[in-house]
This record gives C-alpha cells, sequence and structure tokens, in this order.
C-alpha cells in the first residue's frame, strides 16, 4: 500500500500542528528550568521556520490557521502564554503573524546557549531550506540522513 509522504507545508500552523508544538513547548519549557546541559534531536525537522504568506496560496480552508487563534488570544494558561511569547517574538516586527515556527524555530527559542540542537532531514529539497533557515543558529547540526536511524543510532548505541 502506498503511503503519501509527510509534507510539514500541508500542515503548517494547522489545529495538529499547533496542538503539537503546545505540547512540545510544555515540554521544553520545563526542560529550560533545569540546570543540566540539554540537547534536542528532531528526527523529521522540516524546513525549521515557514513563511505563511508562501504556505497559504497551498492551503484554502481557514481552519488550517488554528495557530492564528493562539496568536491573537489572551490566554493565561503558562503553555499557551509561552507558546504564544514564541509566536510573538519570531514575529515582532509585523502586527501579523507572517513566519510559524516549525518545531526546531521553537526548540531553538527555549534552548540555553550551551544547549545542543540535532536536526535531520531528509528531503534534499527541504533539507536545504533547513539549512538556510538555521544558517545564524549556533550550536546545531544539520543531518540530511534518515531521522529514524539517527535516532536508533543516537539513542540505542551500547556506549
Amino acid at each position: 500500500m502506498y503511503r503519501r509522504p509527510y509534507i510539514h507545508d500541508d500542515y503548517v500552523a494547522g489545529l495538529e500542528d499547533t496542538i503539537l508544538h503546545l505540547l512540545l513547548s510544555c515540554v521544553l519549557n520545563s526542560r529550560a528550568e533545569s540546570s543540566t546541559l540539554g540537547a534536542y534531536i528532531d528526527t523529521h525537522a522540516g524546513a525549521g521556520l515557514y513563511r505563511l504568506e508562501s504556505i497559504k496560496k497551498k492551503q484554502h480552508d481557514a481552519q488550517k490557521y488554528s495557530s492564528l487563534l493562539f496568536f491573537k488570544a489572551n490566554l493565561k494558561n503558562t503553555t499557551t502564554v509561552s507558546f504564544r511569547s514564541r509566536l510573538r517574538n519570531l514575529n515582532r516586527s509585523s502586527r501579523a503573524m507572517r513566519l510559524y515556527p516549525g518545531a526546531p524555530a521553537l526548540a531553538k527559542a527555549f534552548c540555553r546557549s550551551a544547549d545542543n540542537l540535532v536536526l535531520s532531514e531528509q528531503d534534499p529539497t527541504i533539507y536545504h531550506r533547513l539549512l538556510r533557515n538555521t544558517s545564524t543558529w549556533s550550536n546545531i547540526a544539520v543531518l540530511k540522513t534518515d531521522g529514524f536511524e539517527l535516532a536508533r543510532r543516537t539513542l540505542l548505541s551500547p556506549d
């Protein structure tokens, strides 16, 4: 049976993506309070950061932009406040939300200066977008590899 590959651009800022990033914000926020050195490993990083005007041309369903509700909402819960703060910082030069963080950009926003990010993207075109979008970041490794293989080697190694 043929399975269509997961293309991040099809889901950017949609309900599922927003819920995933709210959960990630919760985990990363609690992790940021730790004093130990951290690492964030993303096995399917996508482009890392998305310009919504180019994505909107591909998406016609207004419900796809659930994250806009969080951008404009006045919610008081810690996780939504933290997520909304990251969205606003990313879009601080504009009143509108033009940029949307993929998980790598969100992780970078929570990371401390000594933390490391390891991003993996197998698709060559998306890998090059990821390289461009993260070119100014420090403490980062961007790999063009199968992320699940990377995770298996990194997390399950006998060392």
